[in-house]
């Protein structure tokens, strides 16, 4: 499992956010073989480690991983083909610390 696309053109792409970039995201293609697992992914995101704007403390979060809108599991099979997102979950708790920091800046910016 490399970085590189295979030179059959089987490959995995992997998408995260990443505000500084200007289409707001950033990705990349991984050979895949199908059938290997979503903690197979993990691995191989791992080992590339220095991926621009990579978000690394999700690597080892199973709910991060998402392929058309639903939540992975590690033993998920994936195919040569899929794009897959790793995304951080928001909790309703963090939403509102969120929100409550905006607030506490906008009211700074007003003073």
């Amino acid at each position: 499992m490399t970085l590189e696309v295979s030179e059959d053109g089987r490959e995995l792409r992997v998408f995260w956010l990443d505000p500084a970039s200007e289409s707001g995201y950033r990705s990349t293609g991984l050979s895949w073989t199908d059938g290997m697992l979503v903690s197979d992914l993990k691995d191989a995101l791992t080992l590339a480690g220095n991926l621009t704007c990579f978000p690394s403390h999700l690597i080892d979060d199973a709910s991060a991983y998402v392929r058309w809108g639903q939540r992975l599991r590690w033993t998920t099979p994936l195919r040569a083909g899929d794009e897959i997102a790793v995304l951080e979950r928001i909790s309703a708790d963090a939403k509102a610390r969120r929100h409550a920091k905006v607030e506490r800046q906008r009211a700074k910016a007003a003073k």
